[in-house]
């Protein structure tokens, strides 16, 4: 599976949890056994040795995963290759976890260099952001066509993490190497 590079918990459910491998993989894995298990006295549950759900769309590793916290088990992953990717939960898998069921669409592409941060906006379903070393903050709509809806050139070097303000939804922070 290879090293994890970022672990985001779903807002909804955080027994289900993504990663972002250094192998191009995107992984969702139901850890909902194990942190039940935590919250009784006895015997801990064994972690799971294998993802429930693997996205092999990814042609390089990432950094990027954000779970929508409008939407449950909407999921954004963008790699180091430019490629953004929607993930959307279709209803639980032959084994009764939602970790298991999901649908994967079509890249999103503009940026011109690797994919850093994801957020997805705090109040809007369809909206998310992103950051690029090739130094910009995209906003996206996924109603609309599959590129950017806004390209904000924000600073002189790689734009590393973007932060949506959850109490004024219209404002973005972004950090870079500068």
């Amino acid at each position: 599976m290879g090293g994890v590079n970022r672990i985001r918990a779903m807002p909804q459910d955080s027994g289900i949890v993504a990663t972002m491998s250094d192998t191009g993989k995107a992984h969702i894995f139901d850890l909902t056994r194990v942190t039940r298990s935590m919250m009784i006295k006895g015997p801990r549950a064994a972690p799971p040795h294998t993802q429930a759900y693997k996205n092999k769309g990814h042609h390089e590793e990432g950094y990027a995963v954000d779970w929508s916290g409008v939407t449950t088990g909407q999921l954004a992953t963008g790699d180091c290759a430019c490629g953004i990717y929607i993930w959307n939960n279709v209803g639980t898998g032959s084994g009764g976890s939602m970790a298991s069921s999901f649908k994967v669409g079509k890249a999103y592409l503009g940026h011109t260099g690797s994919v850093e941060d994801l957020q997805w906006s705090p109040t809007e379903s369809t909206v998310f952001s992103s950051s690029s070393v090739d130094r910009t903050v995209r906003i996206w709509d996924i109603r609309g066509k599959t590129g950017p809806q806004i390209t904000i050139e924000a600073h002189e070097a790689d734009v590393n993490v973007i932060s949506w303000n959850k109490n004024v939804n219209y404002l973005l922070a972004s950090g870079c190497d500068d």
